[in-house]
């Protein structure tokens, strides 16, 4: 990671098994002048990201990813669900909280600009009215 120059490295989804935080944490350890993050929704994932950046001496950066209106993945963002996820991310002196994270896969492959507009804005109105 830092090797080849990169310092800021996100995996955009949330790990779901203690190998699989182990390893991120590993990543961590093995790279300290990199900054390695990692998307959360659920207060276990930050339970495991901790235990296990503990065992490997490292520190992570931690987003909350919040629900674009996709029901995809990612808290609502009207939920208390995300204060307390930030509340147990800061408690964790191994974690650091890096913000919110919100993708909004379904318009990926929209390419014109008042086309992207429009779907982008739908989400947050179809939540408004909610």
């Amino acid at each position: 990671v830092s090797l080849g120059g990169c310092k800021d490295v996100l995996l955009t989804n949330e790990v779901a098994t203690d190998t699989a935080a182990a390893r991120l944490a590993s990543l961590a350890a093995a790279h300290p002048a990199a900054t390695v993050g990692v998307l959360v929704d659920h207060r276990l994932q930050v339970e495991m990201l901790a235990r296990a950046a503990a065992t490997a001496k490292a520190k992570l950066r931690v987003l909350v990813e919040v629900d674009a209106g996709q029901d995809r993945c990612g808290v609502r963002a009207d939920s208390p669900e995300v204060l307390s996820l930030v509340r147990a991310i800061e408690a964790e002196p191994v974690l650091d909280w890096g913000g919110l994270h919100v993708y909004h896969g379904g318009i990926q492959h929209v390419r014109a600009p008042s086309d992207r507009l429009a779907a982008v804005t739908a989400g947050p109105e179809e939540a408004a009215r909610t």
